[in-house]
């Protein structure tokens, strides 16, 4: 709900987000399907999203889900440095979101409505701890970033990237038949 600062924002509570994917999870586990891969793109969802899974496992300890919580990060990782203007390219509606949505909605994108809106002024911790924030303190408008920087062409590389990604992870959990506990 940290995005519900501006105006026509819908936002679900987070509580709303955990018993969605709950429900989602269990429809999936009722028609026997064991192994759940979660790809999260949006991070208000990532926290609901592991509780949901977490209540789920606890719930069924036969299910095995593998998350990935945060697809933007290994992406620009992936890519490396100077792939991205900026900031590493992340925002929420920057450079990374916004050449993805180019490469496959391009009619969708409208970059002379673009506004670079960078949170300079916050503090960076790095690694070491995150801070809570609400969209609001950060942004006029509700997105971050810079996508006047965005292509179709990083766009493309990005999805090649994400897709490499995900199926690598899924082709290494079908190898090990999705046993997480080597001891087993």
């Amino acid at each position: 709900m940290h995005y519900n600062a501006n105006p026509m924002a819908i936002s679900l509570r987070f509580e709303t987000v955990t018993a969605v994917a709950e429900d989602m999870f269990e429809s999936l586990l009722a028609y026997g399907i064991r192994h759940i891969f979660v790809l999260n793109g949006h991070d208000g969802n990532i926290a609901p999203l592991e509780i949901a899974q977490r209540k789920v496992k606890q719930r069924h300890p036969e299910a095995v889900f593998a998350y990935m919580p945060a697809w933007w990060y290994l992406v620009g990782n992936l890519l490396g440095d100077g792939f991205f203007a900026e900031w590493d390219g992340l925002g929420h509606g920057g450079e990374g979101e916004t050449s993805i949505t180019m490469a496959v909605r391009p009619e969708l994108c409208d970059l002379s409505k673009a506004v670079r809106q960078m949170p300079d002024d916050s503090i960076r911790l790095g690694e070491r701890v995150q801070i809570m924030w609400d969209i609001a303190e950060v942004s006029a408008t509700g997105a971050t970033g810079d996508p006047t920087r965005a292509s179709a062409e990083k766009g493309s590389k990005m999805l090649d990237a994400l897709v490499g990604l995900v199926v690598g992870s899924i082709r290494q959990l079908d190898d090990e038949g999705w046993r997480y506990d080597r001891r087993q």
